[in-house]
């Protein structure tokens, strides 16, 4: 499977376990080194409107730059929520993904901001 493939499958993953509200699975997923289930969890409340799957078609522009001369291949990925409210939301999650072989990267989750 291509980076580019594997880089969507796992952020459509982070992306519906956060739809879900499934906090707990992310912070098992990305190992809680950046953000525990609760920062996360308290970061969408904080931000007050619901999380929505985003059509299809945006896992095509998923922001993502190949971090240089790390072994594994890193990732850093911005990707825009999508929400009731809003539609494509100024909520972003940033996270720093790892090619470790597998169809599914290394999950960092290092941040959920307001852009």
């Amino acid at each position: 499977m291509s980076e580019n493939k594997k880089i969507s499958v796992t952020t459509r993953l982070v992306v519906q376990m956060l739809v879900e509200g499934d906090f707990d699975s992310i912070e098992k997923l990305s190992g809680g080194n950046r953000l525990s289930a609760a920062d996360i969890s308290s970061a969408v409340e904080e931000y007050g409107r619901t999380l929505i799957s985003p059509p299809e078609e945006s896992y095509s522009n998923i922001d993502a730059v190949q971090i240089e001369d790390e072994l594994p291949s890193m990732w850093s990925v911005r990707f825009h929520l999508w929400t009731e409210e809003e539609g494509q939301s100024d909520l972003s999650i940033v996270l720093t993904l790892s090619d470790i072989g597998r169809d599914l990267m290394r999950v960092d989750f290092d941040g959920i901001l307001v852009l």
